[in-house]
């Protein structure tokens, strides 16, 4: 009767226990990342991962400490034993990391330390691509066609040198990605965040002539003050009308290509001015060093 009962029991308590697709498990790993940008793999660990390195295995209950040095991004990997108390390991972790800030170079941003979850992993991966004529073709090919496509031992990918139209396409590709759809999915209920990767950004590049410079007698400190001035939004006060107050602004920001070549970079003495397309050559396209994901030659976003 009392092993029967026992039994019961057993039964009961097995049937109450929860399942969790997903548990909530608590890994004790710490992830430190530094941006240090315009620098080679060389000075990021010299500069940031060493001295951050040195800093952080002071802390104790730490297991494994893994560096990753890379072109402008410094990522530590610190792995602590089972049973840590994480919450007083990222409080220590956060004191160190202040006290060797002031040994870091001055462009280096602010350490940033990012817990390991499991629960925030990507649960869907969406593309985004063009649908035209050509990407329709390369989507029904046969599976002995894509293999040439991954085997192709020369890729195409964008340049500076691309045709701008083809720029353009990917230019407006990330930003129809970041203001339309990863805005309608981080409104739809459940979902946390949308991240995007791939596509391309846009930049204005600014090659300047050394011999205009020095014709002009022009710094690159006067190119930069004249854009930093040219570039602003200006409170111009305020308006009383019946009962309602309204503010005035100066809009000065650049508006296209134009504005910026026009920018007056220095005024003579004789009252002329010099511009800045006087001494250089103003051209939009894409940031360097950004992810451009590639599938069956398709260039595209990846959600």
């Amino acid at each position: 009767m009392f092993f029967t009962g026992i039994a019961l029991l057993s039964i009961f308590a097995f049937s109450s226990i929860g399942v969790d697709l997903l548990p909530n498990v608590n890994i004790p790993r710490l992830i430190v990342q530094t941006s240090y940008r315009n620098s080679t793999p060389e000075e990021v660990e010299k500069q940031i991962t060493e001295p951050l390195e040195s800093a952080i295995v002071t802390i104790p209950g730490i297991k494994k400490l893994t560096s990753v040095s890379k072109e402008g991004m410094s990522v530590i990997s610190i792995d602590f034993v089972w049973g840590t108390d994480m919450k007083y390991a990222i409080l220590s972790l956060r004191e160190k990391l202040d006290n060797v800030s002031i040994m870091l170079p001055r462009e280096a941003e602010r350490p940033v330390i990012i817990k390991t979850d499991p629960s925030a992993a990507p649960i869907l991966t969406l593309v985004l691509s063009f649908n035209d004529k050509e990407n329709s073709e390369k989507k029904s090919l046969s599976t002995n066609e894509i293999m040439k496509y991954f085997n192709a031992s020369n890729p195409e990918y964008v340049d500076h040198d691309s045709p701008q139209e083809e720029i353009q396409r990917l230019i407006n590709l990330k930003e129809a990605g970041r203001t339309i759809f990863k805005r309608r999915f981080e409104q739809i209920e459940g979902i946390a965040q949308a991240v995007i990767t791939g596509g391309l950004e846009r930049e204005i590049l600014v090659n300047i002539d050394p011999v205009k410079l020095n014709l002009y007698n022009i710094t690159f400190d006067d190119i930069e003050r004249s854009l930093d001035a040219s570039n602003i939004n200006i409170l111009a006060g305020s308006i009383m009308k019946g009962f309602s107050r309204y503010s005035l602004r100066i809009l000065g920001e650049f508006q296209n290509v134009n504005d910026i070549k026009n920018t007056i970079v220095k005024r003579n003495y004789d009252g002329s001015i010099i511009l800045l397309k006087d001494i250089a050559s103003v051209i939009e396209n894409f940031k360097s060093g950004r992810d451009l994901h590639v599938i069956m030659d398709m260039k595209l976003l990846e959600f």
